[in-house]
């Protein structure tokens, strides 16, 4: 009612044209349209702000969202003029135009680009597994994108940096080529990345509990090559390009996070070994702890500038903590609360699955709810593999180095096809110590496994994970991990889960299981 009355009109009309056009049947069905226009000046130019439409989704705020190109509303009213002229069902362009425009106002706001970069041995190969852990566990859809340089090394074995090596004033044509190349092949990697994020959402935004969103991480951007080259050199980057250093930094991404490299506040953890060289591959790292912190700093130069960047120092803090503040900033983004201590873990009376999921149905408090399945493997006293199922079956593999308790110091993603080579390998030399060593027998060589049904869901604005699992020789358990101070654990769960201690005292396994 306190819309204008053009546009109360405009949402009224529509109405009209979504129940001539029936094919679109519920997918038409707007639940409120809530356009603000106003106008600014800004440079001489007239700009229009608009409100984003909200879909009555639980917990999602309505963000505002600049618009420069020709305004959302006069597209849909032109089609909303077609639809009411011709009314037919047959009319499968206009629903197919329709069908665009709402997936479009749907998706406005919900999805993330998220750049990690920072100098060498940083922790971005860590950082961006726990990431795409946590937003798993919130309902959101993950994307990720690699290292360019670091793959193109891997292809050109190794020799990608000798044959290209940048000598001075002479050699910026040639450095220049490659870095063109480097460029252009992370900018239609990250273009179709985005195109799937967004055919992705509207493909699922139907279903009974549809993604948050979708946050693509980026393992460093297309503005990081600036910090590896003369001014010179990038210059004749830009011009093949046809673009600018600031349209490249401000048009494809929406937040930049600086991990700060290891050898700038915490020296002794330096090392050339990337995390995904932990299994014995290759690195591309070459930097000694001056150039790690020389490149450090002209990164940080090259995103200068950026509307939300974000540094993540080492100084007054641990690597745990580094990794917690950079999850901080990815809860602000995607709206959720900050967690400033640690999860509680609560040992629980024990409930089943499909009783839990029962329970979360019917509890009125319950935002939303996701599902997973881990499969841990340990491989030794601090070597874990796991896998992540997710119900839509999406899989994603992870090499982990972990503590005692069960947290994670080291980790990276890997595929399927060195996930197996893992195992394997690891296998044949159990077999080949168990065949060796007399009197040991292949049970106390075997390896360690555990099946972890993960259940998270939001209760009263608070984050509870569920972990139902059996330990080997042991009874079924149910441990839950509570986004809160400890003190506070207890009083947060819903009535129908009761803690019986922490998982600290009661839990046998806590290497095995898959814990935030």
């Amino acid at each position: 009612a306190n819309l204008p009355l053009q546009l109360w009109n405009c949402a009224m009309q529509f109405q009209r044209a979504a129940r001539a056009v029936r094919p679109l049947g519920a997918a038409l069905s707007l639940h409120a349209i809530c356009w603000a226009p106003n106008y600014r000046q800004e440079g001489g130019v007239q700009r229009r702000s608009r409100l984003d439409v909200s879909y009555g989704q639980k917990n999602e705020a309505v963000k505002a969202q600049e618009i420069t190109s020709p305004p959302v509303e006069v597209q849909l009213e032109r089609l909303i003029r077609t639809a009411c002229q011709r009314g037919l069902d047959e009319d499968f362009e206009v629903v197919r135009k329709l069908r665009m425009l709402e997936d479009d106002l749907w998706q406005r706001g919900k999805i993330h680009r998220v750049v990690l970069t920072g100098g060498p041995c940083g922790g971005k190969s860590t950082v961006m597994s726990d990431l795409i852990q946590m937003l798993s566990d919130k309902n959101f859809l993950v994307f990720t994108m690699p290292e360019i340089a670091t793959e193109m090394f891997n292809w050109s074995g190794g020799r990608m940096w000798d044959d290209f090596k940048e000598e001075g004033l002479a050699d910026d044509e040639t450095w220049a080529k490659l870095q063109f190349e480097m460029t252009s092949v992370q900018m239609r990697i990250e273009d179709s990345i985005v195109m799937m994020a967004r055919q992705s959402l509207a493909k699922r935004r139907m279903l009974p509990e549809p993604p948050r969103g979708a946050v693509i991480l980026f393992d460093r951007g297309v503005v990081d090559n600036v910090a590896y080259c003369t001014e010179e050199a990038w210059s004749m980057v830009q011009e093949e390009l046809g673009t600018t250093t600031a349209r490249l930094r401000d048009r494809r991404y929406d937040y930049v996070i600086h991990l700060v490299t290891a050898a700038n506040g915490a020296e002794k953890f330096y090392t050339l070994q990337q995390a995904e060289g932990a299994d014995g591959t290759e690195s591309a790292r070459h930097e000694s702890p001056d150039q790690a912190r020389d490149m450090d700093m002209k990164t940080q130069q090259a995103w200068m500038g950026a509307k939300n960047h974000h540094i993540v120092s080492n100084a007054g803090k641990d690597f745990a903590q580094k990794r917690e503040e950079v999850k901080n900033i990815i809860r602000r983004i995607i709206g959720d609360r900050v967690q400033e201590e640690r999860s509680a873990r609560l040992v629980c009376e024990f409930i089943s699955c499909d009783d839990m999921k029962r329970f979360l149905r019917a509890d009125p408090q319950v935002a939303y709810a996701s599902f997973s399945e881990v499969r841990s493997t340990l491989l030794s006293d601090k070597v874990r593999l796991q896998k992540r199922t997710m119900p839509d079956k999406t899989v994603s593999y992870f090499y982990q180095d972990v503590k005692e308790d069960g947290t994670v110091e080291l980790q990276f993603e890997m595929d399927a096809w060195h996930y197996q080579k893992k195992l394997r390998a690891s296998q044949a030399g159990h077999e080949t110590a168990v065949k060796d060593a007399s009197g040991i027998t292949e049970e106390e060589h075997s390896f360690q496994k555990l099946e972890d049904k993960i259940i998270t869901f939001l209760y009263n604005d608070t984050y509870i994970r569920s972990h139902f699992f059996q330990p080997p020789g042991s009874e079924p358990m149910v441990i839950v991990e509570v986004e809160c101070i400890p003190e506070d654990a207890a009083m947060k769960l819903p009535k129908w889960l009761r803690s019986k201690g922490t998982a600290e005292e009661l839990c046998p396994c806590m290497k095995l299981l898959a814990l935030a």
